[in-house]
């Protein structure tokens, strides 16, 4: 957080008079808090900077707004998660993070038999090639059904909402893992991995649970101002998974690395730009460095370094780095761990779905705080 300026200075810097200013307050795009001696306000330099450079820079049909929130910062060369560097978070591992998001320490509840009997039935019904997201969201409103209590908020409640969007992926191999990571690796995966492997899993799963006011996030947050239950909310993000440019760019990520396996990176990155864009590469956010890229690219090599099959992932990526002027992005990361675990190629949307649930119920708690349907945007008539 910046420094504290008063709201002449912040009208000042926005080129704005005081009464804009204070609309976009109304409006979630500034936050304000009181000054001490109760008869003016004061604003957070950071935040008002970043409010003029969006204004600068925005893009034609975009729509801004700014949330103060403790979840993460999206920084390239700081990014912090659960209030500690990112990179201290993957060391401390999955659970560990999750009880600094959340404010309580996992207790790892049972799911009932009656509600882990009806996602297993509902699962059947499904046809061979349904989607993750499908799976997860049958789940979740499987959870919500047999859950009297889900208008409250508890840390047990998004623990069960857990537990039974895991339920919803059927395992691929007999195993009895105790921890969240290895629980999921055993549903995605075929093979019995490494430890470092599996590691690779669990980094990627809190590299990826929350970043900033991502469209899922904001979704979540929206229906979180509106007091909806947290099954609601987690279903309004889960919705905004549901298309093609939010989570699931890794599957083209694995599809390219099985092309690159087959006629070489060059080959392969070539066909793949004579059909369309390509996928793993550039953001709206950063500029010079996906930071969560290059953190996960080392835990894909600590367990699959060794592998010749890492030599497709490094080859795939060096010629997207050698002649895209576009970052490598997270996507890619998990692309490459997707294929390089034997995974199916629509696995990464299952990751990054389940990953994202912990950044959206620690949203929704911190949304509860807030005033209620505080996010109005304006609407511009353009009809005759």
């Amino acid at each position: 957080m910046g420094r504290s300026i008063e709201a002449e200075e912040a009208a000042a810097r926005l080129g704005v008079k005081r009464a804009t200013l204070y609309a976009y307050v109304s409006r979630g795009l500034l936050s304000r808090t009181p000054h001490p001696d109760g008869r003016r306000s004061l604003f957070d330099a950071d935040e008002v900077e970043a409010l003029r450079a969006r204004s600068r820079r925005q893009v034609r049909g975009e729509l801004g707004a700014i949330v103060t929130t403790r979840v993460s910062r999206v920084d390239e060369t700081r990014p912090r998660l659960a209030g500690r560097p990112l990179s201290a978070c993957l060391d401390a591992g999955l659970e560990d993070t999750l009880a600094r998001l959340w404010g309580a320490p996992l207790e790892h509840p049972r799911l009932p038999r009656r509600l882990a009997a009806s996602i297993a039935r509902a699962a059947r019904a499904l046809p061979p090639g349904a989607a993750p997201t499908d799976r997860l969201g049958l789940a979740l409103t499987l959870a919500r059904a047999h859950d009297p209590l889900r208008d409250e908020d508890a840390p047990a409640t998004r623990e069960r909402l857990l537990a039974a969007l895991l339920e919803a992926l059927p395992p691929r191999q007999e195993a009895r893992p105790t921890d969240l990571a290895h629980r999921l690796w055993v549903r995605l995966s075929p093979r019995r991995g490494t430890r470092a492997q599996r590691a690779a899993l669990e980094a990627s799963w809190v590299a990826l649970l929350d970043h900033g006011l991502a469209t899922s996030t904001f979704a979540a947050r929206v229906a979180a101002s509106t007091r909806a239950d947290l099954y609601a909310c987690v279903a309004a993000g889960l919705g905004a998974l549901g298309g093609p440019l939010h989570g699931a760019a890794s599957r083209g990520v694995h599809a390219l690395l099985d092309a690159a396996a087959e006629q070489g990176a060059e080959q392969a990155l070539g066909d793949r730009l004579r059909g369309g864009v390509l996928p793993g590469v550039g953001h709206s956010v950063y500029r010079q460095r996906d930071p969560r890229e290059a953190l996960l690219m080392a835990r894909l090599e600590a367990g699959w370094g060794q592998q010749r099959r890492f030599e497709v992932v490094r080859a795939l990526r060096g010629a997207l780095t050698a002649r895209q002027e576009r970052l490598v992005n997270v996507d890619f990361a998990l692309g490459a761990l997707t294929w390089l675990a034997g995974m199916e190629p629509e696995a990464g949307e299952a990751i990054f779905a389940l990953a994202r649930l912990g950044g959206w119920c620690a949203h929704v708690a911190e949304e509860r705080r807030e005033p209620p349907l505080r996010f109005r945007p304006q609407a511009r008539y353009a009809g005759d």
